[in-house]
């Protein structure tokens, strides 16, 4: 099929079909023909790149970003005959067919498996990813578990949206290795991964119906008339879009539209699901439901999914695990509760939920605990609570969350006092906002978080106020090593 200029257009911006210097460790070695290809010299893996792909009408779309999204849905869509010249049978539906696409990887040579154990599904091994002298990703090592939802959190430029187009082979890793199901991918194109996507605006075809927009991939692969009809139907009984299918986009509303997205992903039958920020586009309220929705579907397929936010509510209620990233680095990989509670690092600390960090000095410490000075009075933390090995007169920052912190009458034995300036009612809590006075050190404002009413009739604004500090959910870091 000849190519639009439209087409030649997104390859030439792109330097798609154009040989270029391979990331290191890459072989340029020449890719085998197409079975339907004549005979001929052989190309270069980047040249077949270059052959026809008609997915536009030959005339003018508003489509904004067309080159970007249509240059990731082409590496998407792009497949080798042979990978589609088999397949599971889609008679007991599209969990069945995940199912068995997911352990077919099993079944991996014993080679591969010295790269990747049997529950391990995307491995990065030391991948570092530069920018011109700007260093992305710096020698960042990870392994995603078969059939989790793992989460990438972190500010904006910290690397996790380009260690998700590593995986989806949207980028080259300037060093390392990367593995899917114990297959090397490093240098493979995106569509010999054998991945989904659904992009953070959803990049649909405003011109194809919803159930043309689902089959695309399986039409660039090659699938038939009647599989393709099966397995679209069945996709849109999973994700409720019942009687949508001849409708455009535009005639759908935010939550549709990422449904449709996410049906696309899946009819292909991916060994892994990437997440690029979907939720950013909705409403509260339906971007809620819809997180549950996507939860639900990846639970039901096992599916392995790789999400990627800076919305720590959607991390904390999604994700099995989460890896928060700083400045190309992941600071800490645990689950939700984990990272919440007990964190190891001061910025996982300070970046996951609310806290408060307080200025203390270390006193001592006993055959368990560690006694630190904060403000008039001594407080006892058990070792494991302490980052630093030894701290012998040394200031010290505590963090302590404000649900942990209470409030109290006033007493002797008050290790922190105050005065309320203000509450702010929240509807199932209240944050309270003492100005508290810490001899040595400044004054500052500690909120704390209390169930109900009863902090606002208890302690007015202008009352004294005393802070009872807990056992648990507090950690201890020195001040240097906060980034």
């Amino acid at each position: 099929m000849k190519p639009t200029s439209f087409e030649n257009h997104v390859f030439q911006t792109h330097d798609l079909g154009k040989s270029k210097a391979p990331a290191e460790g890459c072989r340029t070695a020449p890719a085998q023909p197409r079975a339907t290809r004549r005979s001929g010299p052989s190309h270069p893996r980047r040249l077949r790149w270059k052959m026809g792909i008609s997915f536009f009408p030959r005339g003018r779309i508003s489509f904004g970003k067309v080159p970007t999204l249509a240059v990731c849905l082409i590496l998407l869509a792009r497949t080798s005959s042979a990978s589609m010249s088999s397949g599971p049978s889609l008679e007991h539906g599209i969990l069945l067919n995940l199912r068995t696409t997911m352990n077919v990887a099993n079944s991996e040579p014993t080679a591969q498996k010295h790269h990747a154990q049997l529950d391990t599904a995307v491995s990065l091994e030391r991948v570092v990813k530069k920018y011109h002298d700007h260093t992305v990703l710096h020698d960042l090592s990870l392994k995603i578990r078969r059939g989790e939802f793992l989460t990438l959190l972190g500010p904006s430029g910290c690397g996790k949206t380009t260690l998700l187009n590593l995986i989806a082979g949207f980028a080259e890793a300037d060093t390392g290795e990367i593995f899917i199901d114990g297959q090397p991918m490093t240098c493979e194109p995106p569509h010999k991964r054998q991945i989904g996507i659904v992009f953070q605006n959803y990049a649909l075809f405003p011109h194809m119906t919803v159930e043309r927009n689902i089959g695309y991939g399986l039409r660039m692969r090659g699938v038939g008339k009647d599989e393709i009809a099966q397995r679209v139907k069945q996709v849109v009984d999973l994700v409720k879009l019942d009687g949508l299918g001849h409708r455009k986009p535009r005639e759908l509303s935010g939550g549709q539209q990422q449904r449709v997205a996410l049906a696309r992903a899946l009819v292909i039958q991916p060994k892994v699901l990437l997440l690029d920020e979907p939720f950013s586009a909705l409403d509260k309220n339906l971007r809620g439901s819809m997180q549950v929705e996507i939860r639900e579907i990846q639970r039901r397929l096992g599916l392995t999914t790789v999400f990627v936010t800076h919305d720590q509510g959607e991390a904390l209620a999604m994700s099995d695990r989460i890896a928060v990233m700083s400045n190309g680095i992941i600071r800490q990989i645990a689950s939700p509760a984990d990272l919440y509670q007990n964190p190891k690092d001061p910025f996982v600390a300070s970046f996951l939920g609310d806290v408060n960090i307080l200025p203390g000095h270390y006193h001592g410490q006993t055959a368990t605990d560690v006694q630190l000075r904060l403000g008039s009075g001594l407080i006892s933390f058990p070792h494991a609570r302490l980052a630093d090995a030894s701290h012998d007169g040394e200031r010290l920052d505590v963090y302590v969350r404000p649900e942990h912190i209470k409030l109290e009458n006033l007493h002797a034995e008050s290790v922190l006092s105050g005065t309320v300036i203000n509450h702010v009612y929240q509807g199932d809590h209240i944050n309270t906002f003492i100005d508290v006075d810490i001899p040595m050190t400044a004054r500052q404002v500690v909120t704390v978080r209390s169930a109900g009413l009863s902090a606002m009739q208890q302690w007015p604004i202008g009352s004294v106020a005393g802070l009872a500090l807990p056992d648990e959910g507090v950690s201890i870091f020195s001040p240097q090593k906060r980034t």
